[in-house]
């Protein structure tokens, strides 16, 4: 991994706040369990946000990335960031579980 980030409960609750989407999924434990998590998830859109920010320095002005979402991250978690430059692909970049390797997302940004 690039990098190891901790995920801390409140990123559903900022995320929210910021984004406006209040959905119970990523702010409460019960609407979490009432959708089949037994804990609040983080927001895909934050997900990918924060692997983006992490390649902010190396992206150009303007650009378009493609994302593929695997598995929620729950709330509170340890993640993995990697990225690697890939030639004629940009950055191929993912985030997956720090402990088990199970994949969060995966995506391609230019170079």
């Amino acid at each position: 991994p690039t990098a190891r980030w901790r995920v801390e409960p409140r990123v559903g609750t900022d995320y929210a706040r910021v984004s406006g989407d209040h959905n119970p999924i990523h702010t409460s434990r019960a609407g979490a369990r009432l959708l089949g998590f037994p804990r609040p998830i983080a927001h895909g859109m934050w997900s990918k946000a924060r692997c983006l920010a992490a390649l902010a320095p190396r992206l150009p002005d303007s650009y378009t990335v493609d994302v593929a979402f695997k598995l929620p991250v729950p709330l509170p978690a340890t993640v993995a960031f990697s990225a690697a430059r890939s030639s004629g692909d940009g950055w191929l970049f993912s985030l997956h579980d720090a402990r088990s390797g199970k994949p969060h997302l995966q995506g391609r940004a230019p170079s």
